[in-house]
């Protein structure tokens, strides 16, 4: 996914700057609305639904919730009256491990694939595993070694369309063996289904064929300033293409060792900083008791020339910035300013940047770095906890307490006299402050909260 910037403020200011290089000329950027609102952060996350029902889980109540750190993966850890832990499935809505006085542990193992596995402890040193719908993957027994996986395997059908594999992989070795032992299964990711694999052919080329690479991927450079170009990288060279023709337009060595670089306005900025051992040598500004030699460089994607720029700040950081047409021209960068060949870093700027190297809008005083658009009508300030629309108007202010921002369902769980309830971007109380417990971590739009009672609940939309 693309990186955008933060950056949002009401109405139009114009900021003219003179370049590094002390060009009077230099070029000013008009800050607009538009501007701004092309360049906020957005949260990288897709909402599911908003909470707006709590249900009593009767079959919960039964129970003790020990562990809620994996409910956004479908499983909670309980313990029943007599202390024994079992396993239970918020996507079942019942026990997929039941109680058992042997098991003393329960821990889990992440997979992108899915979702979460479960690993049950027992006392007696054995252990299984067990996926999000209480499938056995690895039986019960002691083993001195285990490891599960899964692999994607692609290739291409009749129709000249990439369909994907998903094989699941189990290696063991059992306690008092010397032989690995394994076995696979072709899963169904979307719903876990699996078939055990018996004669998988993981290989798409044959004895005597030459094997292919592939070729290098290829970089639409069209959002950075760049039309109809694009780029591919074969180590330590880059090469800028014409898309129309696939003709070679530039070639340039991938600079190594740099401090800060980014893409943007057809260009490649970047900085290198090495520190000068002999104080006759020229260094560029001393910090602790350091001389550095800061180098600012830009390399013009379409012709591949190379050029040294005079730049007197230190990149502390650097990213694309978006014009009004959503294009990657400029450059978004907090900078440290070098003066008398010292670092002044008691205050940082943060200046938007053309493909020259010029400084041509001082945006510090809006504090862009904390700026993030929640979806397409709040804009959070994560600092102040302000929530505002897209005028900038301000909805509400969230006050200073503990807060867990759920992205994916829009709303936070928010603690209010010491007790935990669900608010809105709106700032609208969904679930009330009733509970002494509320998890963070949903799955599919529910999670799990406790009352001081020790009865137990079930947050979600039905």
């Amino acid at each position: 996914m693309k990186k955008l910037c933060s950056l949002f403020v009401v109405g139009i200011f114009l900021v003219v700057l003179t370049a590094c290089n002390g060009d009077d000329t230099s070029e000013s950027l008009e800050v607009s609305d538009a501007l701004l609102q092309a360049n906020i952060d957005e949260i990288d996350y897709q909402p599911q639904r908003i909470i707006d029902e709590i249900v009593e889980h009767e079959t919960l109540n039964d129970y003790a919730v020990v562990n809620s750190n994996y409910a956004n993966r479908g499983v909670l850890v309980v313990e029943n009256s007599n202390a024994h832990i079992g396993l239970y499935s918020l996507i079942h809505g019942e026990l997929i491990v039941d109680f058992d006085n042997d098991i003393i542990n329960v821990t889990f193992q992440m997979n992108s694939y899915v979702g979460v596995y479960s690993v049950i402890h027992y006392n007696d040193g054995s252990l299984k595993v067990v996926d999000v719908n209480g499938t056995v993957i690895v039986d019960r027994n002691q083993y001195t070694y285990y490891n599960i996986g899964v692999m994607r395997l692609s290739s291409v059908d009749e129709e000249g369309d990439t369909v994907y594999e998903y094989i699941e992989y189990v290696e063991y070795l059992l306690s008092g063996e010397l032989q690995h032992q394994s076995i696979e299964y072709l899963i169904n990711t979307a719903t876990y289904e699996r078939t055990v694999v018996t004669d998988l052919d993981r290989s798409l080329y044959e004895e005597g064929d030459f094997f292919d690479a592939g070729e290098a991927p290829k970089q639409d450079l069209t959002e950075w300033g760049l039309e109809n170009h694009y780029l591919m990288v074969r180590h330590p060279m880059a090469y800028v293409y014409n898309a129309e023709d696939d003709s070679l337009v530039s070639s340039f060595m991938i600079p190594s060792n740099t401090y800060r670089q980014t893409f943007f306005g057809g260009v490649l900025l970047y900085q290198t900083r090495q520190i000068v051992g002999d104080s006759n040598l020229p260094y560029t500004y001393t910090q602790n008791n350091n001389q550095y030699l800061l180098l600012t460089y830009i390399i013009d994607l379409e012709t591949g020339s190379q050029k040294r720029i005079d730049f007197p700040y230190l990149i502390e950081s650097i990213t694309e910035f978006k014009d009004e047409d959503g294009i990657f021209n400029y450059a978004r960068a907090k900078l440290f300013e070098i003066a008398d060949k010292h670092l002044i870093n008691n205050y940082m700027y943060e200046y938007i940047i053309n493909s020259e190297g010029e400084t041509v809008a001082d945006i510090s005083a809006f504090n862009l770095s904390v700026k993030r658009r929640l979806n397409s009508e709040t804009i959070l300030d994560t600092w102040t906890r302000e929530f505002y629309d897209n005028s900038m108007n301000l909805i509400f202010t969230l006050p200073a307490s503990s807060v867990s921002y759920i992205y994916s369902e829009e709303v936070m769980v928010y603690r209010h006299n010491n007790l935990y309830g669900i608010l809105d971007y709106q700032g609208v109380v969904r679930v009330p402050f009733n509970f002494t417990s509320l998890s963070s971590h949903f799955y599919d739009g529910q999670t799990v909260g406790q009352k001081s009672d020790g009865s137990v609940y079930i947050v979600s939309k039905n």
